[in-house]
């Protein structure tokens, strides 16, 4: 509703204007119509609604009429100059003058637009207005003082200038706050620079009389000099600001911590030097771009300021290197911190109680901080299994392995190596065939240790034996025991409708080929003659050590890689002709030899005894 009535008011000011217009016509003429004034309202308003009448056009040039009437009018008493204040009364002038051009242009359209919209009946109007332009033209056409519109422009300037603040922050010890107050000053200098450039420009055009010569340059003087102390003022406020840096940065980089140091404490103290050596180096840099600017600005001085420039250009560049060694220096210290905050978190700054828990840690076996155990699997004959995952600071898994705590023998035929000295048959083979081009078939081993703690607690039966951990891969989709029992398990009163997917069985077929040539000649390409190769026996391959694993291979892309492991009962044979393998000369500590159900008939009892 408010916009409405706001909307309302327009054409009511409108038709008041023209109103207006009609009764200073008619008051100036001094006849028309009976009743007065409002007679000739109450008419003007029949003629504003009249339908041949163009209000929007007429309106516009109604509301630039008046507004330029009435800064004529404003500016009536103000257009003689005084020596008083030579700027300000030809400032006055000139606008008088401006504002008297634009009123003329009003006053003709205005006229032009009341013809055309056949108006002409109404002629006291349109003479009222042709006599306000005789009139106007009559004081456009008074001599003008000299000078007054360069004067004017003069003051203009200047006074711009005037009014640029220079603000000088509370703290310029800090880069930041140093690089606007130089920005600043750089602005006010060069606005400042123009100006006397105006100024210069506009004193050789001064003319007249020997005396308003005179005045004129007189007080174009006043502003040049003016000007120059204001500019010697900033300079030397800049230069004050510029003066001390050397000092920051000599201060800042006095008595360094020790960089050597590991705890938290000291790489916290050192990160703090460096930071005040970084915030000094930017302040440095900061003044000496703020020199730069300046030698810049005064180029005039070519011979001077082209050296200096050289060497300010120099220094900026030593600067930016060494910011950049001690932002590279800060990134290095803070990921120090971030791993001796997450040590110390975990262990405490205690090193002695660190050094007891790490000793815990690694007697239990157990991995590094980040790394959590998840689960494990049933424990076997050759050992328990132990699946563990890596999480990152956000506690997303990273990574995953799995661990398998198990026992064995020292090797019979060599009893001459010490524990110490001794590598298991199983990592020995386990290591062998990951070294072996066109391995993905064979489970990785990451890593191994000996167990002596858990070695001493063996039981009777096993006294003598070695345990030992092993860290291999983790393989995340089961065995090939489990893909059997999944879709062999089925209602036998019931027809059967799934079957293990045939490009499944090719890729595990290759697999188990794969891992059997590796095995025995260490090469997969017939082609190749034949590397010395101990060849190796597993000595329990079923389903259930045959596992699946991630695929990121080219070929059976939709379906996991088969991979052979747990190698717990793998042996090297030291017959050079595989046919002669004979496993119960090797087979001392283990019979019956492999898993029930799924031994090669080499390792049968029958013919181990």
């Amino acid at each position: 509703m408010a916009n409405t009535d706001e909307a309302d008011e327009i054409p009511k000011t409108d038709l008041k204007r023209f109103q207006d217009l009609e009764v200073a016509a008619w008051e100036w003429k001094g006849e028309g119509k009976k009743g007065g004034a409002n007679g000739v309202r109450t008419h003007a308003k029949k003629t504003w609604n009249a339908s041949t009448t163009d209000r929007e056009s007429l309106s516009e040039l109604l509301r630039t009429y008046d507004e330029s009437r009435r800064e004529v009018e404003a500016l009536r008493d103000q257009t003689v100059p005084t020596h008083g204040d030579l700027g300000s009364s030809a400032v006055q002038h000139f606008a008088a003058v401006q504002s008297r051009r634009q009123y003329r242009d009003a006053l003709a359209n205005l006229i032009e637009a009341r013809r055309a919209n056949e108006l002409t009946k109404h002629e006291r109007a349109v003479e009222f207005l042709q006599q306000c332009q005789r009139d106007n033209d009559q004081a456009l056409s008074r001599p003008v003082p000299a000078n007054v519109e360069l004067l004017a422009r003069c003051k203009e300037e200047f006074d711009r200038c005037q009014n640029l603040a220079l603000e000088l922050p509370q703290d310029i010890s800090e880069a930041e706050n140093l690089e606007v107050f130089i920005d600043n000053c750089i602005e006010v200098l060069l606005a400042r620079d123009e100006l006397d450039e105006v100024l210069e420009v506009n004193y050789g055009k001064i003319k007249g009389s020997d005396e308003e010569t005179n005045d004129a340059q007189g007080y174009l003087d006043s502003f040049m000099t003016q000007n120059e102390a204001a500019k010697k003022e900033i300079e030397q406020r800049m230069e004050e600001s510029l003066t001390d840096t050397d000092k920051n940065l000599k201060s800042a980089r006095a008595n360094p911590p020790d960089a050597d140091a590991q705890d938290v404490e000291a790489v916290t103290g050192y990160i703090s030097y460096l930071t005040g050596v970084l915030d000094a180096l930017n302040l440095r840099l900061v003044q000496i771009q703020g020199h730069i600017r300046m030698l810049e600005r005064n180029s005039a001085i070519e011979e001077l300021s082209e050296q200096r420039l050289k060497d300010f250009d120099e220094t900026r560049r030593s600067i930016d290197d060494q910011l950049g060694k001690v932002n590279k220096n800060i990134a290095v210290r803070r990921e120090l911190l971030s791993k001796l905050e997450a040590h110390q978190e975990i262990y405490g700054p205690d090193e002695e109680a660190y050094a007891k828990k790490e000793n815990e840690r690694k007697e239990a076996g157990n991995l590094k901080h980040g790394w959590v155990a998840v689960g494990s699997t049933d424990s076997g004959a050759q050992g328990s299994v132990q699946f563990w995952v890596k999480q990152n600071a956000r506690g997303l898994i990273v990574d995953r392995i799995a661990t398998k705590d198990t026992t064995g023998r020292p090797d019979p035929l060599d009893s001459k190596k010490s524990d110490m000295d001794y590598t298991p048959p199983e990592v020995a083979c386990m290591y062998r065939l990951n070294k072996c081009a066109g391995s993905e078939n064979i489970v990785r081993i990451l890593n191994w240790r000996s167990d002596h703690t858990r070695a001493a607690r063996l039981t009777r039966r096993l006294k003598g034996f070695l345990a030992y951990r092993i860290y291999v891969e983790y393989c995340g989709s089961g065995d090939l025991d489990e893909v059997i029992c999944r879709y062999g398990y089925h209602d036998f009163d019931e027809p059967r409708t799934s079957w293990i997917p045939k490009p499944f069985v090719w890729a595990t077929l290759e697999a188990l080929a794969k891992a059997a040539l590796l095995m025995k000649r260490g090469e997969l390409d017939l082609s190749k003659k034949e590397v010395e190769w101990l060849f190796i026996v597993h000595g329990d391959l079923k389903p259930g050590n045959v596992f699946l694993g991630a695929n990121t291979g080219t070929s059976y892309v939709n379906y996991p890689l088969v991979k052979v492991g747990d190698f717990g009962l793998a042996m090297e044979n030291p017959y050079p002709d595989p046919d002669k393998f004979e496993p119960a000369k090797f087979d001392y500590y283990y019979r019956p030899y492999g898993t029930r159900g799924w031994m090669a008939p080499a390792s049968s009892i029958s013919s181990i005894h």
